[in-house]
């Protein structure tokens, strides 16, 4: 198996999954987020310090705080083309393209997120084709967690609705061909002066390495 490489490093990082975690201190917290200190104790028995931020939604550790969707339609043609949105984002002051993705509701399955917010961020109506494993994008600063699905737009069903948007998010939905996802991509930015999402990115790299796989 190609994963028991990971047998060479298992020993050195088996005394850092026994570090005990105190307590968290929370200094901020604001509606969504709330930000502090972790306090732990190390493996060499020494009182550590660790800042952090976590969703004020989250439920427990274990728990999924969102879904990310990659959503897919060909057009009459058979050209394959990826759904996205363009959103202001206070955080960088600019527009920034992204998947569209959101928050699991209180009694909402994986599923039932992924697709209404689909509907929420680009009035498409899609049909689950996959859903992916519990990923961390930022572990070193957050536990916030979100699960990759994929997801077919229901062509059929031509009645987009409107956006539902809170009053603060100020967004577009738009579409790109999946082939030339990076080119279009890198174009955007420096045409338009955008920002990326990383994991939109990521995506459009992960294409570009199995076109050039492919060829060779």
């Amino acid at each position: 198996m190609d994963v028991d490489v990971f047998k060479q490093i298992e020993k050195s990082l088996s005394k850092a999954v026994e570090i005990q975690q105190c307590r968290k201190e929370w200094m901020f917290q604001g509606k969504w987020l709330r930000g502090g200190n972790i306090h732990y104790i190390s493996p060499n028995k020494e009182k550590k310090v660790w800042e952090t931020v976590e969703r004020t939604t989250k439920k427990d550790e274990g728990s999924i705080d969102g879904v990310d969707i990659i959503a897919l339609m060909k057009n009459p043609s058979q050209v394959e083309f990826i759904q996205l949105i363009a959103i202001y984002r206070p955080s960088v002051n600019h527009v920034s393209i992204e998947l569209p993705s959101g928050l699991i509701n209180e009694g909402e399955n994986i599923e039932k997120a992924a697709l209404r917010e689909l509907v929420e961020e680009t009035g498409k109506h899609g049909v689950i084709e996959s859903i992916g494993n519990v990923t961390h994008a930022d572990p070193w600063k957050s536990n916030e967690s979100s699960v990759l699905c994929t997801v077919t737009i229901d062509t059929n069903n031509s009645s987009d609705e409107n956006l539902k948007l809170d009053e603060d998010e100020y967004l577009e939905t738009f579409q790109l061909p999946l082939r030339r996802l990076m080119n279009n991509l890198e174009e955007l930015q420096k045409k338009y002066n955008v920002v990326i999402e990383s994991k939109l990115y990521m995506l459009a790299k992960g294409i570009e390495f199995g076109q050039k796989m492919q060829k060779n």
